[in-house]
C-alpha cells in the first residue's frame, strides 16, 4: 500500500513537472504588425513602434510572457499565421476571421480607428452616380468589398503606401484607408495638400490574434490572458497613456474603456 502511494506521489510530481515545462516553453511569442501602416506599426531608426506595438507590449508584460515583434506585408502576415512561423498578430480586424482559419482574435479591441474614402482634389467625382462604379483601391483581401461594390473595379495594393502611390499616379479613382495612416504616407510623398476627404467609411476595431497552428490549444488560453490584461489596463489608464503618446490621433479616432457594441454606436452617432 506504501509503494502503491510512493508511486502515484512520483507519478503525480513528474506530471507537474512536466507541465510547467511546456508552459515555460510558451512564455516567449513570436508576433508580426503590417508593415508601413504609421502611426499603428512602423519602422524607425531600424526599431518596431507604434500605437499597436506598444499597446501588445504592455499586454505581454502585465502578462508575463516575452514577446518578439516583427513588420510584414499583409498578405505575408496571413500566410504566416496559416503556416505556423508565427504565433500571431498585434493587428486584426473582425473581416479577416472568415478568410483566415486556424486564427482566434481576442473579443477586446485595441482602438477604435476611422476609414475613410479618398480621392484627389484635381480629379473630379460625380458621386451621384454609382459610388462602386469608380476604381477602387484598398489594402488586402477583396471578397468583403467585392459584395459591397460589385460593379466597381477593385484593385488590393500589399501595403498602404503602394496604395496611395496608386491614387497619386491616376492608377484609381478613390481609396479606402484609416485617416492617421493616409495623413503620414501622404506627407511621405509629399501629395498632403493634394487630397481629399470623399466620404466616411466605416470605424474599425484592431484586435490581437493567435494562431492555433503555431500555438495549438495554447492559443485560446493566450487569447483569454491577453484579454484580461487589456482590460486590466485599461482600467488602469495604462493604454491611454499609451495613446495620449500619439496626440495626433486625437482628431480622427475614438477610444473607450469599455469595450461595448454600445460605445460604438455612440461614436458613430
Amino acid at each position: 500500500m506504501h509503494a502503491l502511494l510512493w508511486i502515484l506521489g512520483a507519478l503525480l510530481l513528474l506530471s507537474g513537472s512536466a507541465s510547467t515545462g511546456a508552459d515555460n516553453q510558451g512564455l516567449r511569442l513570436h508576433m508580426a504588425g503590417v508593415e508601413y501602416r504609421k502611426p499603428f506599426e512602423y519602422l524607425e531608426g531600424g526599431e518596431v513602434k507604434g500605437v499597436s506595438i506598444d499597446i501588445a507590449r504592455a499586454v505581454f508584460a502585465d502578462m508575463g510572457v516575452d514577446v518578439s515583434i516583427e513588420l510584414l506585408p499583409l498578405r505575408r502576415l496571413i500566410r504566416d499565421l496559416k503556416t505556423g512561423r508565427i504565433d500571431g498578430s498585434v493587428i486584426w480586424v473582425p473581416e479577416l476571421d472568415a478568410m483566415v482559419d486556424g486564427v482566434i482574435r481576442t473579443g477586446v479591441p485595441h482602438y477604435y480607428s476611422r476609414t475613410s474614402f479618398f480621392a484627389l482634389k484635381n480629379i473630379p467625382l460625380n458621386l451621384d452616380r454609382a459610388f462602386g462604379s469608380y476604381r477602387l483601391g484598398i489594402m488586402g483581401p477583396t471578397e468583403n468589398v467585392r459584395v459591397r461594390f460589385p460593379d466597381s473595379h477593385i484593385v488590393s495594393y500589399k501595403d498602404d503606401y503602394l496604395l496611395v502611390k496608386a491614387l497619386k499616379r491616376g492608377r484609381v479613382d478613390i481609396i479606402a484607408l484609416e485617416d492617421a495612416v493616409i495623413d503620414e504616407v501622404a506627407k511621405t510623398l509629399k501629395i498632403a495638400d493634394q487630397i481629399t476627404h470623399v466620404a466616411l467609411e466605416t470605424y474599425l476595431r484592431s484586435y490581437a490574434a493567435f494562431s492555433f497552428n503555431a500555438l495549438g490549444l495554447r492559443a485560446e488560453n493566450y487569447r483569454r490572458r491577453y484579454e484580461r490584461s487589456l482590460l486590466k489596463l485599461k482600467r488602469s489608464g495604462v493604454i491611454r497613456n499609451i495613446l495620449d503618446r500619439y496626440s495626433d490621433l486625437s482628431h480622427y479616432s475614438h477610444y473607450g474603456e469599455t469595450m461595448t457594441e454600445t460605445l460604438i454606436a455612440t461614436h458613430l452617432k
